[in-house]
């Protein structure tokens, strides 16, 4: 894809558009391209967030696969918008997809503190 045709007098001077590639069978290959993200990407958060609400873990690592997840879909989201003309949506759908996955893994990551005891526990003494 790198080493595709481009018509720049096809070129938009404000918005990036797909009408510029010449070779338009190149575009084929972008859905899976994409698809492989979702299932990786966006499967395996999922996937991780439904196991850890199983094994009831720590809630920072259930909410934080759910944002890496929302995270990486909100670029597809704004793709499809940019499909019908708003490429601005695309810029958006970005700039809070990453901030979502790195909210995130922050909290993914996050060490949490140690719960203190406010009772002995039974025959301790």
């Amino acid at each position: 894809m790198c080493l595709t045709p481009l018509d720049a007098s096809l070129a938009e001077p404000h918005r990036p558009s797909g009408r510029v590639i010449v070779w338009h069978w190149v575009r084929l290959l972008s859905p899976w391209i994409n698809l492989y993200a979702v299932i990786f990407l966006i499967g395996t958060a999922i996937l991780s967030a439904v196991r850890y609400r199983r094994q009831q873990a720590p809630s920072n690592l259930v909410i934080g696969n759910v944002l890496i997840a929302t995270g990486a879909i909100l670029p597809g989201i704004g793709g499809s918008f940019t499909r019908l003309g708003y490429v601005e949506v695309l810029y958006v759908a970005e700039c809070l997809g990453l901030i979502l996955i790195w909210r995130g893994y922050q909290l993914c990551t996050r060490r949490l503190e140690p719960v203190a005891l406010t009772q002995s526990p039974a025959g301790a003494r």
